[in-house]
């Protein structure tokens, strides 16, 4: 019988940085990274690593964000969280997936030994 996968239990191949959104959101209102750091109060390099996912997003700048993106900080928030969740799980999707193989390979090394 077929199991009902639950979308909560679904593991992406990629975890999403909240950066992207960043990114999105300002090529939207037409401000640069620059102007973006300005406004933030920070380097601009420092909104780079964010944009490129290298980065996080803490509480304080989460809070900034909303200042100027009008995006709510606890949605800031939640999105690292569910980025750092993410990434974890895939870890460890990736960590079983090759204990898997290694354990096939092992059962195929000892039937070839076998016969």
């Amino acid at each position: 019988m077929n199991k009902i996968i639950d979308a909560n239990e679904l593991i992406p191949a990629k975890a999403t940085h909240p950066g992207i959104l960043i990114k999105d959101e300002i090529e939207c209102i037409g401000i640069t990274q620059k102007e973006l750091a300005l406004k933030l109060g920070i380097a601009p390099n420092i909104v780079n690593e964010l944009i490129k996912g290298k980065r996080n997003i803490t509480a304080a700048l989460a809070i900034k964000l909303e200042e100027i993106l009008k995006i709510d900080a606890q949605y800031w928030m939640q999105l690292q969280a569910q980025y750092e969740i993410q990434t974890i799980k895939i870890r460890q999707k990736n960590e079983i997936n090759k204990l898997t193989i290694s354990d096939k390979i092992k059962r195929k090394l000892l039937n070839n030994a076998a016969m």
